[in-house]
């Protein structure tokens, strides 16, 4: 005879059959046990049949059972059922115990028990000895389980802990290297950046540019309607740098009153257009004081710009922008002054 289902169903099946026998109140024997077993496979439809019938009246007696058994399973060659069916469940005692996942000296000792006593069925064994079997699993997997949730919460609990610490370091990394008023990039990381490009410049051949922005009269502003719109200023500055520029350029405040901005891969004419059009929209944009709506006026800025020449210290170049710069303020407000390339290191060969 040959059996279609597979661990987990035959698993299924012998429970059913000993709860069967214990309902009727007849001993776990293999007799008995064979008879239920195939009577919930529905394997023999004949067996089946008979079994109905017999269950139809008001008693199910062992020698019914008996009678059962004879008539369907007493050759030889059915016999091989029954070895089928231990070894069934041997198979998923062995699967269960490995589906446990257990760790430790004490789940490891369990899981030898458990294993040992399994491969001690075989056809002879009486039905009561995989029940006890049964329960010993179900027992020691509940314990097992208690104590392998309460470690998972404790583990679950401190992964929590060190995510937690791991984003509140690196929130308190970028609001250190971030101006508080304004929300870019500060004096301390514009350096950072600046040297980073520079590096990257003489390693690529890639040109790029710098400029400083500086606010025209912000002290007099300040004066006159108070450093909380003076802040609004410097905000909306900080806002239309972020709004102009794309995500490789570095706009940091660089001062009180200054800001500086990195344009990778920009040479001194992009970077001029760029520093152009930011003159020209802050210079279209009036401050309006939120208390009374009152028109306050254009923000008004000068800017130097310079490119980075291959070689030159960081320090010569920001010389050249704050000595362009300097000029742009003397000469009229809102005004862009170029830093004109000299020469300088131009020869300087790339790996």
């Amino acid at each position: 005879m040959e059996y279609a289902q597979d661990v987990d169903q035959a698993a299924d099946l012998a429970r059913s059959a000993l709860a069967k026998l214990e309902e009727l109140g007849l001993p776990a024997n293999p007799n008995n046990f064979t008879v239920w077993y195939h009577y919930f496979t529905n394997s023999l439809p004949d067996l089946t049949d008979a079994v109905d019938k017999l269950a139809d009246g008001d008693t199910f007696s062992a020698d019914d059972c008996n009678d059962l058994y004879e008539r369907f399973f007493g050759n030889e060659a059915e016999m091989a059922a029954q070895q089928e069916i231990w070894e069934k469940m041997k198979a998923s005692m062995a699967e269960a115990v490995e589906g446990l996942s257990l760790t430790g000296s004490e789940a490891a000792q369990f899981g030898d028990a458990i294993m040992d006593a399994a491969s001690g069925l075989d056809s002879e064994s009486n039905p009561n000895d995989f029940k006890k079997l049964v329960e010993e699993v179900v027992d020691g997997a509940r314990q097992i389980q208690s104590r392998t949730k309460e470690l998972e919460i404790r583990l679950a609990s401190s992964t929590d802990e060190v995510e937690q610490l791991r984003e509140e370091m690196e929130t308190e990394r970028r609001e250190a290297g971030m101006d508080s008023l304004t929300g870019i990039a500060n004096r301390k990381t514009f350096d950072t950046a600046l040297r980073q490009q520079a590096g990257t410049a003489m390693e690529s051949g890639q040109a790029f540019s710098c400029f400083i922005v500086y606010l025209d009269f912000l002290a007099e502003f300040n004066k006159k309607h108070g450093e909380s719109i003076g802040d609004q200023a410097l905000k909306l500055v900080a806002s239309t740098l972020k709004r102009k520029l794309d995500e490789t350029a570095t706009p940091a405040r660089y001062g009180g009153d200054e800001f500086a901005v990195i344009l990778p891969g920009a040479d001194l004419e992009a970077a001029t257009g760029i520093a152009n059009d930011i003159c020209s929209t802050l210079s279209a944009n009036a401050i309006v004081n939120k208390k009374n709506d009152e028109n306050l006026g254009a923000i008004i800025v000068s800017i130097g710009v310079s490119q980075y020449e291959f070689g030159e210290p960081l320090a010569r170049l920001i010389s050249r922008v704050d000595d362009v710069l300097g000029k742009a303020k003397k000469d009229s407000s809102n005004k862009v002054g170029v830093a004109e390339r000299t020469g300088v290191n131009q020869n300087i060969a790339f790996a």
